[in-house]
């Protein structure tokens, strides 16, 4: 199995890992995700997607909408998209990083809306 997990400092936003593939459905390659109290979520990606040849190049994450009583706001622009970047494997277990996700907090980068990313592939 696939899973992609990573910590964003913002609980209850929605995030999305989509990947490119031959095809017009981009709903059908992507999984969507809430981050819980922590700012933590995980997706247990569909085998049509962790089967996909070179997922760090074919996927990225996207932070599609944070809380309403957020003080921050995705950096970038609505909807900006965090490429994957293989940073170990062992085994089974591919370790993917997004790097860093930064949130903009009044129109300048926030240490409270700035966390590093990690993204798990278990096969």
């Amino acid at each position: 199995s696939c899973s992609v997990s990573f910590s964003l400092a913002q609980a209850g936003s929605k995030v999305a890992v989509t990947c490119t593939t031959e095809g017009p459905n981009t709903m059908a390659n992507s999984a969507f995700a809430t981050t819980n109290e922590y700012g933590n979520f995980s997706i247990e990606l569909p085998s049509r997607l962790h089967a996909i040849p070179s997922l760090e190049n074919a996927c990225s994450v996207k932070v599609l909408e944070l809380p309403p009583d957020s003080a921050c706001r995705v950096g970038g622009g609505h909807g900006s998209s965090h490429g994957l970047r293989l940073s170990s494997s062992d085994g089974s277990v591919r370790t993917y990083t997004t790097g860093v996700i930064r949130l903009q907090h009044d129109g300048t980068p926030s240490n409270k809306c700035v966390q590093e990313e990690d993204t798990s592939d278990r096969r």
